[in-house]
């Protein structure tokens, strides 16, 4: 093992060395042999100590010099149980971290720890606040150290002072690839799996508890945890998370004589999980827990934002969606739905969805009773466009008003779907938004007034630019176009979208007119 880097000494902890026990402080701290190893200082090597009560052993753990400490471990009988003011032995100071250390405890560290314990150390030693040797190996991740520790018999079941064992620490301490071997090690040694921590949590808990969750730790303790013949308190949060990283314990776990337990606070996070776990376990939970899962839509949907941030992959999203609502459940799904402001959320909120299969999900939705409300329009137009997403919400009888707190309103696909009213009266009802987008809409209209609204509302200089490019007189086209359409409704008493374009399908009109009066086709290029 090579030499450690040196360590800068502390301004308060120089002491000009104008006593022959200060020189040996020294000396220890800065790794000068030559003095250490004066045969006329051999006597005095035992008895010298710094200003914080460290003999030379722990001055020279302290900075670190490890030419120093195997010469002062090599002497006869060196007092390896001293005690410094803090109370602290030799072992205790190398398994400890310094603030620049910043909780990562150094291998030169980790080798006096391994030396000082070959020669005989006492390892049931606690520190100043009461931790084990042991403890503070697993968090230090000194696996040679802790290994020697539990053959030498150290306590593998003593708590610390925040009433954790060894195992719990190892759970709940950031994985690394001895972590496995370690628990194994603690495991062999009689360290008990359902001993609980300060908040109750069996270890099995703690590792599905832990960030992130390792499947093979959990598997691990599973085995050394529960036993057929016994009957076990499991929480759901438990449950779920065995589901979410895909471990065959939730399948073994069931077959034993379980009762689940809920916790009243967590129904939004059950909520979330049933729509990021996979299929076969969400399907296995609709079996076996029914009405769990009822409860769990009913109680976690009524608190739960879908506007947050989702984290599943969209394609779990929709088949879990479409399973549950085809399952027993499904309509206590569509009620959560209908409560919404804008079902196609769930549709459209992903970039990974393309529009084809958030049609399929969305017309699979509506076959079970969900509701479309107007804030669809404006999110599937959003995502993308005028395209067979929004021209099937269109086929949708809505009540449209214009008032949107959430929504910022794109006055395109308001006027698309609004054939009631025409754009001079969208334009008075949205005159004091300032939630208001005119994107796309100098693509239709020229109209002075359109013109003059679509600056007032205009927040980029790009629009500007495209507005000003429109011509000073709209095309007849644009006259024709909204003429049409107010006469159409006027004339058959259409009442909403789906009504006018089924219509607008049976005129004997050719196919450019007819994309001129849907929109379909823009009349300014600009």
């Amino acid at each position: 093992m090579g030499q450690a880097p040196p360590q800068r000494i502390p301004r308060q902890d120089v002491v000009v060395p104008d006593t022959l026990p200060q020189k040996l402080v020294f000396a220890a701290s800065r790794g000068r042999m030559s003095i250490l190893q004066d045969p006329q200082h051999s006597s005095d090597l035992y008895t010298a100590r710094d200003s914080a009560g460290n003999n030379l052993l722990q001055v020279t753990i302290k900075y670190r010099k490890k030419q120093a400490f195997d010469y002062i471990l090599s002497l006869a009988d060196f007092p390896l149980e001293a005690l410094n003011d803090r109370r602290e032995t030799a072992l205790v100071m190398a398994l400890a971290t310094s603030a620049e250390e910043r909780g990562f405890i150094h291998r030169v560290k980790r080798y006096f720890a391994w030396e000082l314990i070959k020669r005989g150390a006492n390892v049931h030693a606690l520190n100043s606040v009461g931790h084990s040797l042991l403890h503070k190996s697993i968090v230090y991740r000194a696996h040679k150290s802790a290994l020697i520790l539990m053959r030498r018999g150290v306590d593998v079941n003593a708590r610390n002072s925040a009433g954790d064992t060894p195992l719990h620490l190892l759970v709940k301490s950031r994985y690394s690839g001895r972590s496995h071997e370690q628990a194994t090690g603690l495991l062999y040694h009689g360290a008990n799996p359902k001993t609980p921590d300060s908040q109750g949590r069996e270890v099995f808990e703690c590792a599905l508890s832990s960030e992130p969750v390792v499947r093979r730790l959990v598997e691990l303790v599973y085995d050394y945890t529960f036993d057929e013949l016994e009957q076990y308190d499991l929480r759901l949060e438990c449950l779920l998370q065995l589901a979410l990283i895909d471990s065959p314990v939730f399948e073994r776990i069931l077959q034993l004589d379980v009762e689940v337990v809920v916790d009243e606070d967590l129904f939004e996070d059950y909520f979330r999980d049933l729509f990021r776990i996979k299929e076969k376990y969400l399907r296995i939970l609709i079996e076996r827990f029914e009405d769990l899962v009822v409860e769990i839509i009913e109680e976690g949907s009524n608190e739960f934002i879908f506007a947050k941030a989702f984290p599943v992959r969209n394609s779990r999203l929709v088949a879990n969606i479409d399973l549950l609502l085809d399952s027993t459940v499904g309509h206590f799904l569509v009620d959560f739905f209908n409560s919404l402001r804008c079902c196609t959320y769930y549709v459209t909120w992903s970039r990974e969805v393309n529009e084809s299969r958030a049609v399929e999900m969305l017309l699979n939705m509506l076959s079970y009773g969900v509701k479309v409300r107007p804030s669809d329009f404006l999110l599937a137009y959003n995502k993308f466009g005028y395209g067979e997403l929004f021209k099937h919400l269109l086929m949708m009888d809505v009540n449209f008003n214009l008032s949107y707190d959430s929504f910022i309103v794109s006055i395109l696909p308001v006027v698309i779907s609004n054939v009631t009213l025409d754009i001079h009266e969208i334009m008075a009802k949205n005159a004091a938004s300032t939630r208001v987008k005119i994107d796309d809409l100098f693509y239709y209209f020229a109209h002075p007034k359109v013109r003059a609204f679509m600056r007032e509302k205009a927040t980029k200089e790009l629009l500007l630019a495209k507005i000003d490019k429109l011509p000073r007189v709209p095309l007849l086209k644009e006259y024709a176009r909204d003429a049409f359409r107010k006469f159409f409704v006027q004339r058959f008493g259409i009442k909403g979208p789906r009504q006018f374009y089924t219509l607008l399908k049976v005129l004997p009109i050719g196919r450019p007119i007819e994309e001129i009066i849907t929109f379909d086709r823009m009349l300014y290029h600009v």
